[in-house]
């Protein structure tokens, strides 16, 4: 999984999230509403506008990983 601090051009942070598409699925049922998802093969993207929904968005993700789901 990684983030970065800069926004992209039209305003999105984004959060990457690889994994099998069973995985993703899981991860996308943890996403909360306001974020945009696009799911590429065995990545999954999560644009969010804000910079705190996004450090929110990646520790939960972080917690839900370390708990090996």
């Amino acid at each position: 999984m990684q983030t970065g601090d800069k926004k992209t051009s039209d305003g999105f942070y984004v959060i990457v999230v690889e994994g099998s598409p069973n995985q993703l699925q899981r991860v996308i049922s943890q996403v909360e509403r306001g974020a945009r998802v696009e799911l590429a093969g065995t990545k999954l993207l999560i644009y969010v506008r804000s910079r705190r929904l996004r450090n929110k968005l990646y520790r939960r993700l972080l917690q839900y990983q370390g708990q090996g789901r």
